[in-house]
């Protein structure tokens, strides 16, 4: 088995005064630093969360690290590994440390276990400027009032595979599709506890995008390629042996699990608009009342399973076609679920990486055969498993191409439009 390391940084600046790295290496499952004597780390990617975790336990003997990382402090994670790269040290996580745990006993052995969030933290734990209206501004312009400099957040990309080719280590993604971010938005008002993430999250969904944020801390809009060829492999019969060494070999067994609970036989969208007193009709009380249905050209169910939602400020057609759209298709992208383990952190010459098309061969699952989207990926070193990625992997399906009626915050004039047209 390769030899893989990871470098755990804490760069000068914020509470420290000092540059603190940490080295964790792996050979023959006997770890060592050149700075903390670095015990287990865990990484988690995964495309569907704004903000990923990481964790890292440190020897503590007799408390010679106490009080050298502290909350709020920036922290970067690399990974090296001879068959990625040539064993060039690439960027995978960048973010704060949200929380620090230090335990020991009485014989003098201790613990540092520090916890930490990527830079997406900031979009989720902090809130806007409280009634804050805005009328008229491009979407860059939103970026640029909800994002703090203080938080670090490198400059805003619109090209997914960009990131997952840094964290991969291979230049072998291509991405077709980049969203627009020049529009005009209607008005917006910042609700009282209303975070970052709840004011962009409205509009990336409307235009069908997905938002994350990269391993440089780089706030990133796209949407999965299902074109790209797959760069890993699962393999799973009966007939052969699980363990071994080779790369596609799994731990254990994979498992596939379906739900009902997110498939429709039909999706709607409801909103509101403004009737003018003079022209309301007194004998119907639900005349404002708007909707948009989105059926599936097949259904997934044997029965008729209607699900409706409302959306107060998709005001016309287009703006809650796609909301119908997204709603379908997330709960339907979230109802199927493969999962497997391997005994590595790398394939093929890459590293696991979420954003990626996996090929699957298992025919005890009973798995149709074909490419996957790869959704979430854990890797992790500890003294007891040695080196572990589990990958989450769903149907390619999520974000049909198609949904392209609007660019982000765009639909200003036809709600304009639709405004006119009820006076």
């Amino acid at each position: 088995m390769a030899e893989s390391k990871v470098r755990i940084r804490f760069p000068a600046g914020g509470k420290q005064n000092a540059n603190i790295d940490v080295t964790v290496d792996q050979t023959d499952l006997v770890l060592y630093t050149n700075v903390f004597p670095a015990k287990e780390w865990s990484l988690t990617d995964d495309v569907m969360n704004l903000s990923d975790s990481a964790a890292v336990t440190i020897a503590n003997d007799n408390g010679e690290n106490s009080g050298k990382i502290t909350v709020g402090q920036l922290i970067i994670i690399d990974e090296s590994d001879p068959d990625v790269a040539s064993g060039q040290w690439i960027r995978q996580f960048t973010g704060r440390v949200t929380a620090v745990e230090t335990n020991s006993d009485v014989q003098g052995g201790s613990n540092i276990m520090v916890t930490a969030m990527d830079l997406g933290w900031h979009l989720t734990s902090s809130h806007g400027p409280p009634l804050k209206n805005i009328k008229s501004i491009r979407f860059q312009k939103l970026l640029d009032l909800l994002i703090d400099p203080s938080w670090g957040l490198a400059p805003t990309e619109t090209d997914g595979d960009l990131n997952t080719r840094l964290k991969h280590g291979r230049q072998v993604i291509v991405q077709d599709h980049k969203p627009q971010l020049g529009a005009i938005l209607p008005f917006i008002q910042i609700e009282p506890g209303q975070s970052p993430f709840d004011i962009l999250r409205t509009y990336v969904q409307r235009e069908g995008l997905l938002i994350n944020v990269g391993a440089k801390g780089q706030l990133i809009f796209f949407r999965p390629n299902y074109k790209n060829q797959p760069l890993f492999k699962v393999e799973y019969h009966s007939t052969k042996e699980t363990h071994g060494d080779s790369e596609f070999a799994l731990i254990g067994r994979p498992t596939l699990r379906e739900s009902i609970d997110g498939l429709y036989s039909e999706v709607q969208c409801w909103s509101t608009v403004v009737i003018p007193p003079e022209i309301a009709n007194s004998e119907n009380p639900n005349e404002m009342y708007r909707h948009t249905t989105y059926k599936p050209s097949e259904n997934p169910l044997p029965f008729a399973r209607r699900h409706v939602f409302s959306d107060g400020e998709a005001i016309n057609p287009a703006l809650r076609k796609n909301r119908a759209t997204w709603k379908f298709q997330i709960d339907a992208f979230n109802s199927w679920e493969y999962s497997c383990e391997f005994p590595r952190h790398s394939q093929s010459g890459g590293f696991f990486t979420s954003n990626t098309m996996i090929s699957i061969d298992d025919t005890v699952n009973k798995v149709p055969k074909g490419d996957y989207f790869i959704q979430r990926v854990q890797r992790s070193l500890t003294l007891r498993d040695g080196k572990r990625t589990k990958l989450t992997i769903r149907k390619p399906g999520l974000l049909n191409p198609d949904l392209q009626a609007l660019k982000i915050g765009g639909g200003a004039k036809n709600a304009a439009k639709a405004h006119k047209a009820v006076k």
